[in-house]
């Protein structure tokens, strides 16, 4: 897949539930066919959101050379909020 900041290369996801629940839900995305390189929960991490580890975590899990590597997607306004802070490198909205 390519966008116009080039190609995706790693996709990372960050999530509020427990690993408990993504276990189910990852299963059932798996067979619907997605798979995210890496899935940070809440709960991996020293807080959720609005602080900005679980997006640091991706970065490090995905071997970004840097924030600026990573785009930020989010469906929530507090997600928005965090991905258009510096820490989070670059912000889009699909």
């Amino acid at each position: 897949m390519a966008s116009s900041l080039g190609p995706l290369t790693s996709l990372g996801s960050t999530t509020g539930y427990t690993t408990e629940m993504m276990k189910i839900n990852m299963d059932d995305a798996r067979r619907q066919g997605y798979a995210s390189d890496s899935t940070v929960r809440a709960s991996d991490v020293p807080a959720g959101r609005p602080y900005p580890y679980m997006c640091l975590q991706n970065v490090m899990n995905l071997g970004a050379s840097s924030v600026d590597a990573c785009v930020k997607a989010d469906d929530t306004t507090r997600g928005s909020r965090k991905g258009s802070m510096p820490e989070c490198g670059r912000w889009a909205w699909p």
